[in-house]
C-alpha cells in the first residue's frame, strides 16, 4: 500500500470521527444552552413574584392609608355634627333636651367614654397616633 492508499483510508476514516466529534460538540453546546435558558427562566419567575409581592405589599399600604384618612374624615365629620347638635339643644329653651345633653356630654357617662348606652362594648372608633 503506497501512501495515497493510506491517506485514503484516513480520509474515509476522518470523516466519521469528525462527523462524531461535531455532534458531541453540538450535543455539549445545546445542553449549556438549556441550561442558560432554565437559569435565565428561573431568574425571571424570582423577579417576577418579587415584583408581584412588591406590588401586593404597595397596595395593602395604600389601601390601610386611605382607610385610615377616611376613618378620621368621618370621625372629625361626626365630631363636627355632634357638637352641631349639641349646640342647637343646648340653645333651645326646652330644659328636658338641655339635661339631656348635658348628661350625654358628662365626661363620667357611657356615651363620653366612647360606649353605647345600650352596651358595654367600647366603640372602634382610630386613635390619631
Amino acid at each position: 500500500m503506497d501512501l495515497s492508499g493510506i491517506a485514503a483510508i484516513l480520509a474515509l476514516v476522518g470523516i466519521p470521527v469528525g462527523v462524531l466529534t461535531t455532534r458531541w460538540q453540538m450535543r455539549a453546546t445545546l445542553r449549556q444552552a438549556e441550561m442558560a435558558q432554565r437559569s435565565a427562566l428561573d431568574v425571571a419567575a424570582r423577579q417576577s413574584d418579587g415584583a408581584k409581592e412588591l406590588a401586593t405589599e404597595q397596595q395593602t399600604a395604600d389601601r390601610n392609608k386611605w382607610m385610615l384618612t377616611t376613618r378620621y374624615a368621618v370621625y372629625r365629620s361626626l365630631q363636627g355634627s355632634v357638637a352641631n347638635f349639641k349646640h342647637e339643644v343646648l340653645a333651645s329653651d326646652n330644659e328636658w333636651d338641655r339635661a339631656a345633653v348635658e348628661k350625654a356630654f358628662d365626661p363620667g357617662s357611657k356615651a363620653a367614654e366612647g360606649r353605647m348606652l345600650h352596651d358595654d362594648a367600647p366603640c372602634k372608633w382610630p386613635r390619631r397616633p
